[in-house]
């Protein structure tokens, strides 16, 4: 076992929508790119954001629910914990390299789409005020209790 570790936890929004894809066995890939914001100072005192573009992958069910339910599309903002991948390949007789976040976990900082859509709509809609209705007690009186 080494002694290194290898651990990331980023928040940011989605750049795009995510895809999906499939191996041969059926096991979802589900890859996004999410933005990673810093202000930095400019030399005549104001700040400007610097974003990094970090490519994430999820396997499995996960990810493939989330991007399902609508949970995976651009502008979206996410929370996730993952660790560090260096993938490697040869294309046209050259090596090359990406180093991409598995994601372990994920959580959504902001309501879906169709969330928000549907709360707007439900505002807009006339509230249904209820009117109070007495509590049904049990004809239960304290003579009736034998202790």
């Amino acid at each position: 076992m080494s002694d290194s570790l290898n651990s990331v936890v980023l928040s940011g929004n989605l750049g795009q929508d995510a895809e999906v894809r499939y191996t041969n066995n059926g096991l979802a890939i589900t890859s996004f790119s999410l933005a990673v914001s810093k202000s930095r100072r400019q030399s005549d005192g104001s700040y400007k954001d610097v974003t990094s573009w970090v490519d994430c992958v999820m396997y499995g069910k996960r990810g493939e629910a989330m991007y399902g339910n609508g949970m995976l599309q651009k502008g979206v903002r996410l929370a996730i914990a993952g660790r560090l991948y260096q993938n490697v390949w040869e294309k046209d007789g050259q090596r090359r390299s990406k180093i991409e976040v598995i994601v372990d976990n994920v959580v959504t900082m902001t309501a879906q789409r169709q969330q928000q859509q549907g709360y707007q709509a439900a505002a807009a809609q006339p509230q249904y005020q209820a009117t109070p209705q007495p509590a049904a007690y049990p004809d239960v009186y304290d003579e009736d209790i034998p202790f």
